[in-house]
């Protein structure tokens, strides 16, 4: 499991800007198939700031990952990405509440990466100075949180 103070050191490593491109750039090739599936129709619908959200987090939770493990990731399948999501949404979809946080409270119950989840979660609350779209969140939401299944499985 991908403790707190993990995650919390992979966000202030991010926060330098040299880190932050280095990591990156090093990710991309690493996890090339899943920078091209942010590429496609599926992700047309956030608005920028979702989107660079979405890749923000997307290194945060490779890096919380990486950091632990002590090694880069191998390569995660899209079609396998994709498969997760598939059940994510089924799960969203069968919640019985209509607010976000009842609806993801299955994930925290289903998932041993409690911490990722909440730093998710966290990211994507809606606020005054937020602009992420009631749609983004919960795209954002099952993309990640599929990422996390099949990074950590």
């Amino acid at each position: 499991m991908i403790s707190e103070a993990i995650i919390e050191q992979t966000i202030l490593a991010l926060e330098e800007e040299s880190y932050y491109q280095s990591y990156l750039e090093s990710l991309t090739t690493n996890q090339e198939d899943l920078f091209i599936f942010y590429q496609s129709e599926n992700f047309e619908v956030l608005l920028q700031e979702e989107y660079d959200l979405m890749i923000f987090m997307t290194l945060v939770i490779f890096g919380s990952i990486e950091r632990s493990i002590d090694k880069p990731l191998d390569l995660i399948p899209v079609k396998k990405i994709e498969d997760q999501e598939e059940v994510h949404w089924m799960m969203m979809q069968q919640a019985n509440s209509n607010t976000f946080r009842d609806r993801v409270t299955i994930f925290f119950d289903k998932s041993k990466e409690e911490e990722l989840l909440a730093f998710v979660e966290d990211s994507l609350v809606l606020d005054d100075e937020s602009s992420i779209s009631a749609v983004g969140r919960e795209i954002l939401f099952v993309n990640m949180s599929a990422i996390i299944e099949c990074a950590t499985r």
